[in-house]
């Protein structure tokens, strides 16, 4: 007689250790599940301790590509260190003709700028020192002719264009003295 593994669990005769059993068999498998889990996280940290690699078509170019820039940035480097020494070299070249150069005589006096009431007294003595002759007030440069409203006219315009500004002017006005 054959017995069916089905009918021998159906039946109570195994009592408490067939239970046993179920439990032992659920422990196996909850054990192989943390294990194969323990597994696959040091796998993983290792996989994150270490670079991914890649493939050799793929890291030959970016290779090449690093390979040029660095080149490049060297090649630049030289020519910025070219041209600093040609700089200095040409200022030492300056220098040296500098010192060869012979002494000057004198230094040059420094022209004295004009305050804006001397500039206008001489602009007025000018004016009144005219000449009455419009022929002589033509050949003499820089004079101008008082003799009519317009040249008088004229002369207020130019003394207010080529004067100093208003807020610079110290003292009183000529017309006010």
């Amino acid at each position: 007689m054959a017995m069916d593994w089905h009918n021998l669990l159906a039946d109570d005769d195994w009592g408490g250790i067939g239970q046993i059993v179920f439990i032992v068999i659920l422990l196996i498998l909850s054990g192989l599940g943390s294990l194969f889990s323990k597994i696959k996280e040091k796998e993983k940290a290792a996989r994150e301790r270490r670079p991914p690699q890649r493939e050799s078509s793929d890291a030959a170019p970016e290779e090449e590509m690093v390979a040029a820039l660095r080149q490049a940035e060297q090649e630049q480097a030289q020519a910025v260190a070219a041209a600093r020494r040609a700089a200095a070299q040409q200022a030492a070249a300056q220098q040296t003709a500098r010192a060869q150069r012979p002494a000057a005589s004198a230094p040059r006096p420094r022209i004295r700028k004009r305050t804006a009431p001397e500039s206008s007294q001489r602009r007025i003595a000018q004016a009144t020192q005219a000449p009455a002759r419009p022929d002589a007030a033509a050949g003499a440069a820089g004079r101008i002719d008082l003799s009519g409203a317009d040249e008088a006219r004229r002369a207020i315009i130019y003394s207010e264009i080529l004067g100093a500004p208003k807020a610079l002017r110290g003292g009183p006005e000529p017309w006010e003295r």
